[in-house]
């Protein structure tokens, strides 16, 4: 019939698989790589980790919709302090970047922290006589042309 090999009395111990390696190497740069955001709403404020060292606006938005109840049908913001004390308001990628670069040097054990601004849509509304709107965009360029102030 079959003959086994013959086994060796000393043993060497398991060689771990690639992928092995690969998931204890994702794990550790998760680890490192993870950010805390503290978000103030007036008198409350959430906490909360992100998998990654500077999510995208719309994986901070998507988070902060979650943790605040927001509904769809407004839309939020967040705004920090600047430099020169100037108060700056996020509401999109490009000014999140900005944000990022700003504080590149920020310290990977400290917070993001920011207020909630929630944008409501500007409605029409009526008086007596007159109702009024926001202007489209054509509008608005075409009064900017008039008015020497704008």
């Amino acid at each position: 019939m079959f003959n086994s090999p013959p086994t060796s009395p000393i043993s060497t111990p398991p060689t771990p698989l690639a992928s092995e390696n690969n998931d204890e190497n994702d794990e550790n740069n998760e680890n490192t790589q993870l950010s805390v955001f503290k978000i103030s709403n007036q008198t409350i404020t959430r906490r909360f980790t992100m998998q990654a060292e500077k999510p995208t606006w719309v994986e901070l938005e998507l988070k902060v919709r979650e943790a605040f109840s927001i509904p769809s049908s407004v839309s939020p913001g967040l705004n920090y302090t600047d430099e020169e004390g100037d108060s700056i308001t996020i509401s999109s990628q490009s000014e999140l970047e900005d944000y990022y670069k700003l504080f590149k040097d920020r310290n990977l054990s400290e917070s993001y922290k920011f207020e909630l601004v929630i944008f409501t849509p500007i409605r029409d509304y009526v008086d007596d006589t007159h109702v009024y709107s926001s202007p489209d965009y054509e509008e608005e360029q075409e009064v900017r042309g008039i008015c020497p102030t704008q």
